[in-house]
C-alpha cells in the first residue's frame, strides 16, 4: 500500500515582526478578486442559532470580550511563534463562551491575534482561523494560501490536474510541478489551458502527481 505523507505548506518564522497586526492580502492574480463562500448568508446571526441536528453551536472562543467563530479555514501565512494567550476554561458545545479565554470546544489551546476581527487558534497542530461572530464577512481570510495554476487535464472523476505557475506573495513558495486538485469547489467551468487561482489548507499528499488536501475555492482568472 502506498504510503501517503502529508506536508504542510507553511513556514513558521519565529520572532517575526507584525505578530497580531493587520496584514495586506497578496494574491497572485492582478486586480482585486472578491471570493465569497457559498450558502453562508446567515453567518452574522449564528450567535442566535444553534445547529439544528445537534443543538450545538460551532466552535467559538471569547478573547478581549469578543466571541470568535471557527471559519473552517487553516492559516498558512507565516507569522511569529509567540502566542498571545491560552484558552483556560470551557463550556458545553450547546453554549457560547461568556468570559475571556473561554471556549465551547475545550481548554489548553493557544491562540494568536491575526488580522482585524480574526483570531488563530492552534488545534491539533493546525492554525485554525476564527472570525468575529458579529461580522458578516464570508470572504476567504488572507492567511489562506492561494496560488495560480494552469489546467492541464480534467479527469473523469471530478479532479483537475494543474501545473503550478506562482504562489501568492507572503507564503512559502510551492514547488513547481503538477498537482491533482478536487474540483468540488470550482466556481465556474474551466477548460484545459485556463489559468485558475486555488485556495487550500496547505496540505499536500506526497503522491505522484502530488494531491492537494482540502481545496476551499477555485476560480478562473484567465
Amino acid at each position: 500500500m502506498k504510503k501517503v505523507i502529508y506536508l504542510l505548506v507553511l513556514c513558521m518564522v519565529l520572532g517575526m515582526a507584525g505578530c497580531g497586526t493587520n496584514q495586506e492580502n497578496k494574491e497572485p492574480v492582478s486586480g482585486n478578486v472578491s471570493v465569497e463562500t457559498e450558502n453562508k448568508e446567515n453567518d452574522d446571526v449564528v450567535q442566535n442559532e444553534q445547529i439544528a441536528d445537534t443543538g450545538s453551536y460551532p466552535p467559538c472562543v471569547m478573547v478581549d470580550g469578543v466571541i470568535y467563530k471557527d471559519t473552517g479555514y487553516v492559516a498558512s501565512m507565516p507569522g511569529c511563534g509567540t502566542m498571545d494567550g491560552e484558552i483556560v476554561s470551557t463550556v458545553a458545545g450547546t453554549e457560547l463562551p461568556s468570559e475571556n479565554n473561554q471556549s465551547n470546544f475545550g481548554s489548553g489551546y493557544h491562540y494568536q491575534r491575526s488580522s482585524e476581527g480574526q483570531l488563530i487558534v492552534v488545534i491539533d497542530d493546525e492554525r485554525i482561523i476564527f472570525r468575529d461572530i458579529e461580522k458578516d464577512d464570508t470572504s476567504i481570510p488572507i492567511e489562506v494560501i492561494n496560488f495560480n495554476a494552469k489546467v492541464k487535464e480534467i479527469t473523469d472523476d471530478g479532479e483537475l490536474l494543474v501545473t503550478h505557475v506562482s504562489t501568492a506573495e507572503g507564503f512559502c513558495q510551492m514547488n513547481d510541478g503538477e498537482y491533482y486538485v478536487s474540483a468540488e469547489n470550482l466556481a465556474e467551468d474551466v477548460q484545459v489551458g485556463d489559468i485558475v487561482t486555488i485556495w487550500s489548507n496547505g496540505m499536500i499528499q506526497e503522491t505522484y502527481p502530488a494531491q492537494l488536501g482540502v481545496v476551499y475555492r477555485i476560480i478562473k482568472t484567465q
